[in-house]
């Protein structure tokens, strides 16, 4: 009687590298603004690092599911998840290096990142259920929130009289 012992191997979806790659961008951002935070003040850093942490620790835990639902084996995804974590430390040495020369920059980079996938990503999720024909409507609606929040010369002519 031969045993014969074969590798099973599964195909891993493409989207497991994408969220390897984007996950691993994005945490060199958030290193980035620690580190920027540090240079600040360690109060700025501190409060940085909390925030970051109570975001990161769903969004990981997020990224291992997609990891293991797209084929992975659970060791793999950890050591992925992992490398793709310790981007934070580039992040972190540049953001402390360019933090006193260019903080504003980096907040508005990293503050910028986070809106754009909060509104990118969640808002999609968010109107699953809408018709095509219903949001379409409403995207004029948008259109016109954002034009008023401009400043314009006329409204900032209007916010001086009324200080006056």
């Amino acid at each position: 009687m031969d045993c014969v012992i074969q590798k099973v191997t599964t195909k891993i979806a493409p989207v497991a590298m994408m969220i390897i790659f984007g996950d691993g961008l994005h945490n060199f951002i958030d290193g980035m603004s620690i580190g920027a935070g540090f240079s600040q003040s360690l109060s700025t850093g501190l409060s940085m690092s909390i925030a970051i942490a109570c975001e990161e620790f769903p969004h990981e835990l997020g990224d291992f599911a997609i990891l293991v639902n797209s084929g992975m084996h659970v060791k793999k995804a950890l050591l992925f998840n992992f490398l793709s974590a310790c981007t934070a430390f580039g992040g972190l040495a540049l953001g402390i290096i360019l933090g006193e020369l260019q903080v504003n920059f980096i907040f508005a980079f990293a503050g910028g990142l986070f809106l754009y996938v909060s509104l990118a990503d969640l808002t999609i999720g968010a109107n699953d259920g809408l018709k095509v024909k219903a949001l379409s409507a409403r995207i004029p609606l948008w259109k016109l929130a954002e034009l008023r929040a401009l400043p314009t010369p006329a409204n900032s002519t209007r916010k001086a009289c009324q200080q006056e």
